[in-house]
């Protein structure tokens, strides 16, 4: 049985044996938001303590030179070791990217031959739902007077250059849902990511410029999801902690019926402040980027280290 935890504003999975009573397997899945600032404000205080610094700086600088003994060791026997095996180098193997892109997914050619393509394959297919009526693809390009054959690379006006570097208020999809009242509150927003999951998505990141300065603080006095009506954007940390309550209710309910699970793969340490990493160190299986674990707070990187929290630093869809 699910039902709306409306305290917590979470899907609460419960289970019931044949006692009626919740197994105690499914109990350890739900997190309160006390908890999970308890937990923060736990880690904020390690990470300054002076100690615990000078320990993690002294322990990196023996990992690092630790690999340079290795490299001046082995790194001739495994340059002869990967010449030695025939059709393999980074650009022939299989790769599997965790850290998704759409709007970098493919190129201008990529992108057009892929709208023709559906042009021709799928021209009747729902693609729009406007004032109750569905309108399909064929619909849709004959009310704006394009056909297939018109369709050009210029046409697309798609582009990455120099007007769009470092200029994340114009690669990023700006914060309109409220401004454009397509939601009452946060409540509604979680609602739209993660209905669907029980029955489409497999997987989830979450992505926006962290650099953008935080006006609301997430702490025990802010409002749960179907109270925080305020225009202004919840802060990162509000963010991710409810997509991680969210998450795991659905990855319980999966796991009892045998199926998949997701894990949360958020952008996190781009940019922005060092709590982002404190959050997503609490909660999600892997973080993109992390490049402020070395820039700001060694203590951080000897925590990610040990525990195998996986990064990645040098995506594959940023270096095409």
């Amino acid at each position: 049985m699910l039902f709306k935890d409306l305290e917590c504003s979470k899907f609460k999975v419960v289970v019931c044996g044949d006692d009626g009573k919740l197994k105690p397997e499914f109990a350890k899945y739900y997190i309160t938001k006390d908890q999970f600032l308890a937990d923060t404000e736990r880690l904020t205080q390690m990470i300054v303590d002076g100690p615990l610094k000078s320990f993690c700086y002294r322990r990196l600088s023996y990992l690092q030179n630790k690999f340079q003994l290795h490299v001046l060791l082995n790194e001739l026997r495994e340059l002869h070791e990967q010449k030695a095996v025939s059709h393999r180098d980074f650009y022939n193997i299989r790769k599997v990217d965790t850290h998704i892109h759409a709007a970098s997914s493919m190129n201008q050619k990529h992108l057009l031959r892929f709208i023709k393509k559906k042009i021709r394959t799928e021209a009747n297919t729902v693609v729009l739902e406007k004032n109750k009526q569905q309108v399909t693809m064929k619909e849709v390009f004959k009310k704006m007077g394009i056909d297939a054959y018109d369709l050009s690379v210029d046409m697309l006006d798609v582009h990455a250059d120099r007007n769009t570097f470092h200029r994340f208020d114009k690669f990023n999809t700006n914060d309109i849902y409220k401004a454009k009242n397509m939601v009452q509150n946060f409540d509604e927003l979680l609602d739209n990511i993660f209905t669907p999951l029980f029955e489409q998505v497999s997987g989830i990141d979450s992505v926006d410029d962290e650099s953008k300065h935080e006006f609301v603080h997430f702490d025990r006095s802010t409002p749960p999801p179907q109270y925080y009506k305020d225009a202004e954007n919840p802060p990162y940390n509000y963010y991710l902690f409810y997509m991680y309550a969210n998450l795991t209710a659905l990855n319980a309910f999966r796991r009892e019926r045998g199926m998949s699970t997701f894990s949360l793969r958020p952008h996190c340490g781009e940019a922005g402040h060092v709590n982002h990493l404190l959050t997503g160190f609490l909660t999600s299986e892997s973080i993109a980027h992390g490049i402020l674990l070395r820039k700001v707070c060694f203590c951080w990187l000897h925590i990610y280290l040990p525990i195998y929290l996986k990064w990645g630093l040098n995506p594959h869809e940023n270096a095409k």
